[in-house]
């Protein structure tokens, strides 16, 4: 996966806020006015979250992520925006929701959209970011 690396660096990030979760029918929802910060860049893409929609719940921790593609993919992809949720407990991290967009910064034609089947993925590289 592409930016498999700024993910788990994103999750650091979700660990140190303290926010609540909103009800189940505004989840999914994107920030309409969302502040991306850029959290850091690979040679494929540019990564940002914001930082003002980081809720936290017991374990979890939930984000919004953006991925900036520096080159368009052969099917379209310029970005990405994914809700995620991270697991400090059991130290492992799933995508709840992704859009992939035509345009840079999540603009343009929506390619795809939808809630991703909530698979975890184990990592325990960043443990450490849950502590309080």
């Amino acid at each position: 996966m592409r930016a498999l690396s700024w993910l788990i660096a994103v999750l650091v990030l979700a660990a140190c806020s303290k926010r609540e979760t909103p009800p189940p029918s505004q989840q999914y929802k994107p920030p309409a006015q969302a502040k991306w910060g850029k959290l850091g860049e690979t040679d494929e893409a540019g990564v940002y979250v914001d930082h003002a929609s980081i809720q936290e719940k017991d374990q979890l921790r939930r984000l919004w992520m953006l991925r900036d593609f520096k080159k368009k993919s052969p099917d379209g992809e310029m970005s990405s925006l994914s809700f995620l949720e991270y697991d400090c407990a059991k130290n492992r991290y799933r995508t709840l929701w992704m859009s992939v967009h035509s345009e840079p910064m999540a603009g343009g034609r929506i390619l795809y959209s939808g809630t991703i089947p909530g698979e975890w993925s184990a990592t325990d590289l960043y443990k450490f970011s849950c502590a309080t």
